[in-house]
């Protein structure tokens, strides 16, 4: 019956849980899956969080492809799921791959809560990294402010002389 698999989902994320929490990253990613196949497809309010979980074990083990994976489930499940958003934008941080999506993701968590210290540094971090992703070395504008000639003193008399030109990029 659906109360059965709901029940027995129920206490596979309860388990993963008590995994989470005794650091056991990889055995509450299985408990969590199982928990997943489990619910009923109308539970997905219970399966969003599986998920969720999923994700930030993966975060933990630096496995952020998977997590990113997994961050997209809780999000297909269900699109309100803020925390999906926000272990979504870590991982594409960490991946760094898609710092324009990192940034997306953690705007889409502060638009709607609060973000953590770490989650602001972060989405500082992602901003400044797009944007310098984004400026194309064809587009950077170099001025050449001086040039000089400089002797290097070369020994027994001789002179080597050497043009430096100091320029500043914009």
């Amino acid at each position: 019956t659906a109360t059965h698999g709901s029940g027995q989902a129920d206490a596979c994320r309860q388990r993963g849980n008590e995994s989470f929490k005794r650091k056991e990253y990889q055995s509450a990613i299985r408990l969590y899956e199982i928990a997943t196949k489990l619910y009923e497809p109308n539970d997905a309010s219970d399966k969003v969080k599986c998920y969720g979980n999923i994700c930030l074990c993966m975060l933990k083990l630096k496995q952020y492809a998977k997590a990113e994976a997994a961050a997209n489930s809780a999000i297909k499940c269900d699109p309100e799921f803020i925390k999906g958003y926000r272990h979504r934008g870590v991982a594409r941080f960490h991946l760094g791959t898609d710092y324009l999506g990192a940034v997306a993701d953690l705007n889409h968590v502060s638009s709607s809560s609060t973000l953590s210290a770490k989650d602001v540094l972060l989405l500082a971090k992602a901003a400044q990294l797009s944007e310098a992703k984004q400026q194309s070395p064809s587009s950077v504008v170099t001025t050449t402010i001086a040039t000089r000639t400089v002797d290097t003193k070369q020994p027994e008399g001789r002179t080597n002389k050497v043009e430096i030109s100091f320029t500043k990029t914009a």
